[in-house]
């Protein structure tokens, strides 16, 4: 609920965010290349989680990817400098990747599940509004919803046909082959 409160109001989040990516690129360039960073590329891009629009994700994985490289290259080296740095900052890359990808695939079906939602709900109003009697039933043959012209042409409410099986429509006045 708390994400979809602040997708509502994600005007300042995109720039937020993009605001945090450069900042941890300006600390980068002035930390020794051995310094890990990686977490705090990470932030950013776990943000992009209240951002509309699924593949902010992958942009901003890409976008911090490549600070983190430029940050390795352009940070001063040191005494003991070695390509593990290097190798480390791959390996850095690599899990931020992932981590994108993560938020990526968790933005999609939270899209799926809204227009599963949003379809839901107009199918229902349409079950409801219109004008011939719809009993459903489950597999068993239970009534399980009907809409509200079932009740107005049978007079059964649902809470009094919800469980029945349909036979209790019978009137006994028709033969079997009327049914």
């Amino acid at each position: 609920m708390l994400m979809m409160k602040l997708k509502r109001r994600d005007g300042w989040i995109l720039p937020g965010i993009t605001a945090l990516a450069v900042g941890t690129f300006v600390v980068d360039l002035f930390t020794p290349r051995s310094t890990p960073h990686v977490i705090f590329y990470v932030i950013p891009v776990v943000l992009t989680l209240y951002v509309r629009g699924r593949l902010w994700p992958l942009v901003f994985g890409a976008g911090c990817s490549v600070l983190m490289v430029a940050g390795y290259f352009l940070s001063p080296p040191v005494e003991l400098d070695s390509h593990w740095a290097l190798f480390g900052r791959g390996m850095d890359v690599g899990v931020l990747w992932l981590l994108a990808g993560v938020v990526y695939q968790i933005n999609r079906v939270e899209a799926k599940r809204q227009g599963a939602a949003a379809r839901l709900q107009l199918q229902t109003a349409a079950l409801e509004a219109t004008a011939n009697a719809i009993a459903i039933t489950d597999r068993a043959g239970a009534i399980s919803w009907v809409n509200p012209a079932f009740t107005r042409s049978t007079g059964y409410a649902l809470d009094e046909v919800v469980g029945q099986n349909p036979r209790v429509l019978k009137s006994g006045k028709h033969d079997q082959s009327f049914y």
